[in-house]
């Protein structure tokens, strides 16, 4: 691929970042407005944008993902997390839905996300991982899905979990 061009200042995203994460060959921005924009190269879907192409201009990745609290990003995907606790995230991966944001709404019933983090180092590889507070429990249990290679989604087994949150073992709640 060819270089990716130098990004165009963009005023009204730069001027009201709250936090910023990069991605491979790419930049993901957190607005002080809750939203999220991204820009660079984005083959594969890793902006998040619903398009398969690099752009040197930020763009929001999705109308309706506002109110984000929270950004993570790694390599070559992420997660936001709403103030109204949604979780939504994504990978790079040419076979991904639209090259779009997917929501994760599979966590144990009462519990909601209080931190999100992404990790992987390919597509192949992504996972990423939320610390929940459950409804009537002081504890805080920690919930992953992904790719689960090498154990890494901590719940004891190998098996790739893609869709479904796992609890990570050994944590309060495991």
């Amino acid at each position: 691929p060819s270089p990716t061009p130098l990004p165009t200042p963009s005023p009204s995203v730069s001027a009201g970042a709250e936090a910023v994460s990069g991605l491979e060959n790419a930049l993901a921005v957190l607005t002080d407005q809750g939203g999220v924009w991204s820009v660079g190269y984005g083959a594969d879907g890793r902006l998040a944008d619903g398009a398969d192409t690099e752009t040197a201009t930020a763009t929001p990745v999705r109308a309706d993902v506002n109110n984000v609290v929270q950004l993570d990003t790694m390599l070559q995907s992420g997660v936001a997390l709403t103030g109204g606790n949604s979780v939504h995230y994504w990978p790079e991966d040419a076979s991904s839905s639209a090259y779009d944001l997917a929501d994760q709404d599979g966590f144990t019933s009462g519990c909601t996300a209080t931190e999100v983090s992404a990790g992987g180092y390919t597509a192949e590889e992504a996972f990423w991982c939320a610390i929940l507070s459950c409804t009537g429990d002081s504890d805080s249990y920690v919930q992953c899905w992904g790719d689960n290679t090498g154990y890494k989604l901590g719940d004891g087994s190998e098996t790739d979990s893609w869709s479904t949150p796992v609890t990570v073992a050994d944590m309060p709640g495991g």
